[in-house]
């Protein structure tokens, strides 16, 4: 009776295992991460000016089904050599631009990777590990347009070639960051999109429910839009001058004492550098300014 149990539970693990292997959607050409609607809708841009990230490539990647988000990719069931070699290139081409943080390091002697077979079929390779190192890595861009985009992979290197390819604790995946700000003008809320430089925590973006901020009325105030310094740096004139040089080198940054304007998506700022962090207010449309 024992033996019958045990042959039952196998054959429902095999069953149930099934159920969870990922549903992918083919992608050709190229995938593009961008604001979904319900937010470029309150934004007071040009559609064609919203900034977005467009992943170009020649064949076919896979990525999970079930991912709700547009600003969100998360690869599966693909061949790593190529999509390794793909991930190569846009580090390459943002060279300059790329800060990597690892989250986590492990000694192995060879580690997976996997290809595809003449009929669609994933193959696992094992590859040997140059110095036993793998790592779990995280490549944070600077785009050019003013956001920031991240990376998640394991990478390794073998006869002296690196691979970024899946962790072993979840997939490839791409993040693009929208920090967001609320204003009113008129008695009606708009959105605007905010550029942050690499790395900077920010409590306004996608990760919030669109009607809390809109609802509510604190996401009007200034200390949503409160940012702190990097630790990296030590000094605090040395933590201010890493903000003033993003924004005066990148985007008209005009300073003023400890007072800064800078210009995004047609909108100026107003940036005020304080001793333990530095916050961002609306000021005007340019456009506005102009007429």
């Amino acid at each position: 009776m024992k033996k019958i149990n045990i042959i039952i539970l196998i054959i429902l693990l095999f069953s149930l295992s099934g159920c969870f292997k990922n549903k992918v959607t083919p992608n050709e050409g190229e995938i593009v991460l961008r604001l979904e609607e319900k937010y470029t809708a309150l934004m007071p841009y040009e559609k064609s000016d919203i900034p977005i990230f467009r992943f170009e490539f020649d064949g076919v990647f896979n990525t999970i089904m079930y991912v709700s988000k547009t600003f969100y990719s998360v690869f599966a069931t693909n061949d790593d050599f190529l999509l390794s070699a793909e991930i190569e290139r846009i580090l390459n081409e943002n060279e300059g631009r790329v800060e990597y943080v690892v989250s986590a390091q492990d000694v192995q002697t060879t580690t997976r990777i996997n290809s595809m077979n003449s009929e669609g079929k994933q193959v696992a390779n094992h590859y040997p590990v140059d110095n036993s190192d793998v790592f779990d890595e995280t490549a944070f861009i600077d785009l050019e347009n003013g956001l920031k985009l991240s990376i998640d992979y394991r990478r390794f290197s073998s006869d002296g070639k690196t691979y970024y390819v899946w962790r072993y604790s979840q997939n490839l995946a791409m993040y693009l960051y929208y920090p967001l700000m609320v204003i009113e003008e008129n008695g009606q809320k708009e959105l605007l999109i905010l550029t942050l430089p690499n790395q900077v925590k920010f409590q306004v973006g996608t990760t919030l429910s669109l009607d809390k901020i809109l609802d509510n009325d604190d996401y009007l105030d200034v200390d949503k839009y409160t940012f702190n310094y990097l630790d990296r740096y030590t000094s605090l004139s040395e933590k201010k001058q890493h903000i003033i040089d993003y924004y005066v080198d990148g985007y008209e940054g005009v300073l003023d004492d400890n007072t800064l304007y800078f210009n995004y998506l047609n909108i100026k700022f107003k940036l005020t550098l304080l001793d333990d962090y530095f916050t961002i207010e609306y000021d005007s449309k340019l456009d506005a300014l102009n007429e």
